[in-house]
């Protein structure tokens, strides 16, 4: 770990490109037509707990468009494999611990775990 330079990763293109628009005037489309994508791991989202209490329609806006958005466009591309990254928020007040993937879910207290539920 001496040298930072090879963790870097300069090498790896970027585009900036807004999830929540339309997958053709954003790019995204042209992104899966350059690119043959085999998976997609989405950490794309608005994730602020206490913000989600004062915006909470640019959550569920933002939040449900990005991965609205992208499944589209893998469904055009024929791309199957999709990550999403949630969040306990999901599931609530805790019934029992360690909560699991068999925990209750939907009981959520905050408009992005709701958004992340809906999802």
């Amino acid at each position: 770990y001496n040298d930072p330079q090879k963790f870097c990763i300069d090498r790896v293109p970027f585009y900036d490109i807004d999830l929540t628009k339309d997958p053709v005037t954003s790019g995204l489309d042209d992104l899966f037509t350059k690119y043959s994508f085999h998976s997609v791991i989405n950490f794309a989202g608005m994730k602020a707990v206490g913000e989600s209490m004062k915006i909470p329609l640019e959550y569920y806006s933002c939040n449900l468009s990005i991965v609205f958005n992208l499944l589209v466009v893998m469904k055009k591309y024929g791309v199957k494999n999709f990550v999403f990254s949630s969040t306990a928020c999901v599931y609530g007040e805790s019934q029992y611990l360690p909560i699991d993937e068999s925990h209750p879910v939907g009981d959520c207290a905050n408009p992005y775990g709701k958004s992340k539920y809906y999802i």
